[in-house]
């Protein structure tokens, strides 16, 4: 199978303020990533793990339609950078899409106000 993809000279182009915030993105990541990686038990941080700690923080950027999930291979890279004796764990990653689906279900059933006090 074959694509063959036109660019027209009024395409639009990549802009530089996007490229900027990608960036400061991939660094408050890389920031945080660091805090998670030093305030952990050694062992106990691989890719799911620092999957499941963002999703449940509010980071700002996080490209709209993909979110936290869109950057998972810059997270890995970084997680593999600061912690270079982590290696590839797909199958763990499922812990962290059971934690995120079932987010939304923890929202739904925080406790309600007593209608009678």
């Amino acid at each position: 199978m074959s694509i063959v993809l036109l660019a027209f000279p009024n395409a639009p182009k990549v802009s530089q303020e996007a490229i900027q915030k990608e960036g400061e993105l991939d660094d408050r990541l890389e920031r945080r990533i660091g805090e998670i990686v030093n305030t952990s038990e050694p062992g106990e941080v691989d890719l799911a793990y620092i999957m499941h700690v963002l999703c449940y923080e509010e980071i700002e950027g996080l490209p709209p339609g993909g979110g936290l999930v869109s950057k998972r291979q810059t997270i890995e890279e970084i997680l593999h950078r600061l912690c270079p004796n982590t290696r590839p764990d797909d199958v763990s990653i499922g812990r962290y899409l059971r934690s995120t689906f079932l987010k939304p279900m923890k929202l739904l059933k925080e406790p309600q106000a007593d209608p009678d006090p």
